[in-house]
């Protein structure tokens, strides 16, 4: 897990990926983007036959 207030995004632009967050595990198709609040434990995983690829950006809150 991040720190409370981080965030990630994630654009898939190849395959299709699966983020599992508290139990939750959506389909992110290519082309899609997804976000989420980063401070739970979570994982990234390729459940297809392709190869996947993706672009992610993560914001974290300064530390006070």
């Amino acid at each position: 897990p991040n720190p409370p207030g981080t965030v990630e995004l994630v654009h898939v632009t190849a395959g299709g990926r699966t983020r599992a967050v508290e139990g939750e595990d959506p389909l992110v198709p290519t082309g899609a983007s997804a976000t989420f609040e980063a401070n739970v434990p979570h994982v990234y995983a390729n459940r297809g036959e392709a190869p996947m690829e993706m672009m992610m950006a993560v914001s974290v809150p300064p530390v006070q």
